[in-house]
């Protein structure tokens, strides 16, 4: 799993003298579009970008890795300088990766990166799904499919039909629980699941778009069979290796089948130095501002009078690259011509971290670099030799 790359842009000032007055400079990024934007169809998006240093500045835009012809695009308001486009109108054509590019005679560098990403919602068919399970036996209603970015916050109802207007809401228990993908699991099954004849429906909310539509229409028949208790019992579809990042939230979720339903208990790894929370009926725990001690092993016990069943889930820990000491990262350098200069990156990272070195927003690599250039083994430092003004 990727969690970032590390770029790091150089600047090296040559002088050719003690005192030098003719100090050219790149330019330097000093605002960039936002990283993410989320827009409504036909909405008005404006990506800016600004850069200072000496020169004549040429700011050029580019898309999915291509150039923009600034000219040659309808439904496109361009400033003078084209350090801000605006679509007046966008669609899922504009969707997309956007970064800005700005040259001047002393070099060029590039913006952070936008994405732009339409969002939608559309749930789907309002055909009803007939469904037959059997008293006393668990069974789940998973979820058919569905099309909204952003994610959207799922609950259940029960209507009279796909267009009941006056639906009821779902409560959920001990014995019913939903996941986070809004599927449906009932430890065991009962008479009452049926309904009396009603469906069930999910009800998807996309926040951004503050809308509602309902879905995945099941019809429930519970047939004759028997309530008797049995022991917990994994008989839903389970993650059991989960991946945190350094600083985000994550939730892990353990579900048995069972009856009488489970009571549930977990047990954190040793490394771990604080106390998790759990939710009212502890199926799930929940981490958040995730650390690197926090990897390891989560069991969780479910136990009812009929004896008990233990899951392992294991969490793996990755970190986006970190520059831990100054002297990790790149400097800006005045130096005389002739000298020799070594720029180091070194970042922490898990995975580890792919360092990609850059000269006026070109990558630089072993095979087309001149002889007076080289990395490292591990391509952490970039030693350059007798440097110049005017040569590569």
């Amino acid at each position: 799993m990727n969690v970032g790359l590390a770029i790091i842009f150089l600047l090296i000032t040559i002088f050719t003298e003690v005192i030098v007055t003719d100090v050219r400079l790149p330019p330097t990024i000093v605002k960039s579009p936002k990283s993410e934007v989320i827009y409504r169809q036909n909405e008005r998006i404006v990506l800016e970008c600004l850069a200072m240093g000496p020169g004549q500045l040429t700011y050029e835009w580019i898309k999915n890795g291509a150039k923009m012809n600034l000219n040659d695009l309808s439904q496109l308001e361009v400033t003078p300088d084209s350090s801000i486009i605006t679509i007046t109108s966008a669609g899922k054509f504009d969707e997309g990766f956007y970064q800005c590019w700005v040259t001047s005679p002393y070099g060029k560098v590039f913006s952070d990166t936008a994405f732009l990403k339409l969002a939608t919602i559309d749930v789907g068919s309002k055909d009803i799904n007939p469904m037959t399970v059997l008293e006393g036996q668990p069974f789940s209603i998973t979820t058919q499919t569905q099309k909204s970015f952003p994610r959207p916050i799922f609950s259940w109802e029960t209507a009279r039909n796909t267009e009941d207007t006056t639906p009821q809401k779902l409560k959920l228990d001990k014995r019913v629980q939903m996941d986070e993908s809004g599927n449906l699991y009932f430890a065991y099954a009962m008479k009452s699941d049926a309904m009396d004849g009603r469906i069930y429906k999910l009800v998807s909310f996309n926040q951004y778009l503050d809308q509602t539509l309902g879905g995945s229409y099941t019809r429930v028949t519970v047939q004759d069979g028997n309530l008797n208790s049995f022991a917990p019992t994994r008989a839903f579809p389970s993650v059991f290796n989960y991946v945190g990042v350094v600083g985000r939230n994550i939730s892990l979720r353990c579900f048995y089948s069972a009856n009488p339903v489970a009571s549930y208990t977990w047990k954190i790894p040793n490394t771990m130095d604080r106390i998790p929370e759990y939710s009212t009926d502890n199926t799930k725990l929940f981490i958040k501002d995730i650390r690197q001690q926090d990897e390891g092993d989560y069991t969780c016990t479910a136990t009812n009078n009929q004896g008990s069943s233990q899951t392992i889930l294991q969490m793996v820990v990755e970190s986006a690259p970190v520059f831990v000491l100054p002297s990790d990262r790149p400097h800006n350098m005045n130096v005389t011509e002739g000298d020799t200069v070594t720029f180091r990156c070194s970042a922490q990272s898990r995975p580890e971290a792919k360092t990609v070195w850059y000269k006026d927003g070109d990558i630089l690599s072993r095979d087309k670099m001149p002889s007076r250039m080289h990395f490292s083994p591990d391509e952490k430092s970039l030693t350059i030799e007798k440097v110049c003004r005017d040569c590569f």
